[in-house]
């Protein structure tokens, strides 16, 4: 069975995670290394507010790829 890309939008998102958070993973470590609680790190500011723009990134892409597609190809068939 052919796997295409549109067919698990999850493997977007965790890729745009992780390239999103790579930044912000030496403070998370830093945290941990502290042993703070994993709830207060995640409620603090700085990553609360990187978790927030990242999935909202994330739910933008993931939205508007096919509608991008879409457009193309209805501009396509109106042309022909």
């Amino acid at each position: 069975m052919a796997r295409f890309p549109w067919a698990c939008p999850w493997e977007y998102v965790k890729t745009l995670l992780l390239a999103y958070m790579s930044s912000y993973l030496t403070v998370f470590m830093v945290y941990m290394a502290q042993g703070t609680p994993v709830i207060n790190i995640l409620t603090s500011k700085m990553i609360a507010s990187e978790i927030a723009q990242t999935l909202v990134g994330c739910m933008g892409l993931i939205f508007v790829t096919p509608l991008t597609a879409i457009f193309c190809v209805i501009c396509f068939y109106k042309n022909k």
